[in-house]
């Protein structure tokens, strides 16, 4: 049974150390980097296989410290920097995602973000944003999570309400709870058992690991 290909995807929002960068550069098979996050690249001397997008933010001086980079500019304005990187990945059967900057500097670019996590929603397509404190992804379905006893997560129904969400092998349990964003979430909970189990009736949430 083959996997998935791997890609990282770097947006231009608040940029993990360089010691997660460089972790999961190895970790992946194509790193594209969207258009302004080359600048912090180039600061930390690390050179992404593609840089991607309008090509409204990258310098000429920039393009110079990634000679091994291909370039690709889309000029379409319908969509962002970060849309066009994560439509390319998918397109060229990246279904394995891992995403930086996604979040931070900008509150619209943040909430966008979040939703092309909804957009991109699809059986096959996995994708995980990391920070330096945290991971997330968007669930849709029932998963066995791999996480130590005694980690942190959260559960975020940011899409609408989430019915008949079941938590098993957590500090605190949930039996087909109805969740609504403003209204009742799962925060801070805490992992009892190293396969703790999500089970969602209907919705989305959005899950939030601490590292």
């Amino acid at each position: 049974m083959t996997h998935p290909s791997k890609a990282l995807i770097i947006l231009n929002g608040e940029i993990p150390k360089k010691s997660l960068l460089q972790k999961l550069m190895m970790e992946n098979d194509i790193v594209v980097c969207a258009d302004g996050a080359a600048k912090a690249m180039a600061t930390y001397n690390l050179e992404p296989d593609m840089i991607i997008g309008d090509l409204d933010s990258i310098t000429e001086e920039t393009k110079k410290c990634f000679p091994n980079a291909k370039i690709k500019k889309i000029d379409d304005q319908e969509t962002t920097d970060g849309e066009k990187a994560l439509d390319y990945c998918i397109q060229n059967d990246y279904f394995n995602i891992s995403l930086v900057g996604g979040f931070g500097k900008r509150l619209d670019h943040s909430l966008y973000n979040l939703g092309l996590l909804k957009k991109h929603k699809t059986p096959g397509i996995l994708i995980t944003c990391f920070s330096d404190t945290e991971k997330a992804m968007l669930l849709e379905e029932s998963i066995i999570l791999n996480e130590d006893p005694g980690t942190t997560i959260s559960l975020i129904p940011i899409f609408g309400e989430a019915k008949g969400v079941q938590l098993e092998g957590f500090l605190y349990d949930l039996k087909k709870e109805n969740l609504q964003f403003g209204d009742y979430c799962s925060m801070s909970n805490v992992t009892s058992s190293p396969t703790p189990k999500i089970t969602i009736a209907s919705g989305y949430l959005l899950l939030i690991v601490s590292l």
